[in-house]
């Protein structure tokens, strides 16, 4: 699900721009979220409060906006009056974030060659004296990172199947006579019941949700990745930089040779400044999107669940993201750190050789920040983590206040 990431991304998002009902489906749910109505789909028959599924909705409802391609806009109206009949916006987060995350890629790949021409040119630079090479490729680097978000990642989306099928499974026993009807085929009629009132329910069909359902997932996960890797690769630059910087320690510098080292840094900068400018949507979807899932899946784990497999899940899930969440901000911020290395070196300067260029050098160090942010609202950095942790922890226990009164017991309707 993480392996080929560019390839499917892109084109699924240029399939996205080309249906004009998608844009239709865009502007209904933002209505239906202003007026607070937000969609769920749920079959007739059980629900057990505390083990119902809530990861259902929260998946299985971003197939509905890729249905428009099929069923025009009458499952927008259908949806409209679910919305009146379920409270939920679990689904209509997770769709709309889906939505924006298609969109964001296709804006983020066309500007893909205005990026990569002078990224390439600094590694050419990079890979020759006076840089020195790092002990460590790029390329090992990201295909570690790769392999490993790639199995969680897995891991995480088949345990969510796992958990959904053991609580609907426990619905119907608990709650019906029929118990023929615990079957995976059914429990899938429930899952993907939204593209079920569009299509015909058969085998292309589930395969069809399924996709939809792994691409959105794939996406979210995917997300966090890449803003890992394009730090990695920032970061890595910063360092070889302040390496050459380092190895000029206790030695008389010509003016000159300070001048062809700011002139270096400010290519960098520039080349900073670019991809932060680029990728900002995408840094503030990515966190804003981290930090809602964080807050439900820890007030599922203390409110709303009843059985191990339920446990299981949520808590892997939570620790999944609450790492991918971590390894964002680590990785980013060791941008900022690494463009201000070269500091150390520069307060080690004597007076008599701290001439023009090298105060210019010192002032471009220190005037600007360097790193990614999500417009510029807040950055990447280690102090950045911990003040959304405390935020995290702030909400949680409001939520598990407003949440206290709700009844966990046994519900069939």
């Amino acid at each position: 699900m993480a392996l080929r990431p560019g390839r499917i991304g892109v084109r699924a998002a240029g399939h996205l721009l080309r249906s004009h009902q998608a844009i239709s489906l865009c502007g209904a749910v933002l209505w239906h979220h202003a007026l607070g109505e937000y969609p769920e789909s749920r079959s007739p028959g059980c629900e057990v409060q505390g083990a119902e599924h809530w990861p259902g909705s929260h998946r299985s409802l971003p197939a509905t906006g890729w249905t428009q391609d099929f069923g025009g806009c009458q499952y927008t109206l259908h949806s409209g009056s679910k919305c009146q009949e379920h409270g939920t916006i679990v689904g209509l987060v997770f769709l709309i974030v889906g939505l924006v995350n298609w969109v964001n890629f296709v804006g983020f790949a066309r500007s893909w060659s205005h990026i990569m021409l002078p990224w390439s040119s600094l590694d050419i630079l990079m890979l020759f004296p006076p840089y020195k090479r790092c002990n460590r490729s790029l390329r090992s680097k990201v295909n570690f990172i790769a392999l490993c978000v790639g199995v969680l990642a897995v891991g995480d989306h088949m345990l969510y199947y796992v958990s959904g099928y053991s609580s609907y499974s426990t619905n119907i026993l608990q709650c019906h006579t029929n118990h023929s009807r615990i079957t995976f085929a059914l429990y899938l009629e429930k899952e993907f019941s939204d593209i079920m009132f569009i299509m015909p329910c058969n085998t292309f069909t589930i395969c069809y949700a399924f996709w939809i359902n792994g691409a959105f997932t794939f996406l979210w996960n995917f997300l966090d990745f890449f803003i890992v890797m394009t730090s990695i690769g920032l970061a890595q630059r910063f360092q070889q930089f302040a390496a050459r910087v380092g190895a000029l320690e206790g030695r008389q510098v010509p003016e000159s040779l300070w001048y062809d080292i700011r002139r270096d840094h400010i290519r960098l900068c520039e080349l900073a400044s670019l991809v932060e400018e680029s990728m900002s949507c995408i840094v503030f979807v990515s966190c804003a999107n981290n930090v809602y899932v964080i807050c439900n899946q820890a007030l599922a784990i203390f409110t709303k669940l009843r059985h191990p497999i339920n446990y299981i899940y949520f808590w892997y899930s939570l620790l999944f993201l609450m790492a991918r969440t971590s390894l964002v901000f680590m990785t980013a911020s060791r941008i900022h750190d690494a463009s201000l290395l070269p500091l150390r070196s520069l307060y080690l300067v004597p007076s008599n050789g701290w001439t023009q260029e090298v105060q210019r050098f010192a002032y471009q160090l220190t005037s600007e920040f360097v790193g990614l942010s999500g417009y510029r609202l807040f950055c990447l950095t280690r102090k950045s983590l911990f003040g959304m942790l405390a935020t995290l922890v702030t909400y949680e226990l409001m939520l598990l206040q407003m949440d206290a009164k709700n009844p966990k017991g046994l519900r069939c309707v």
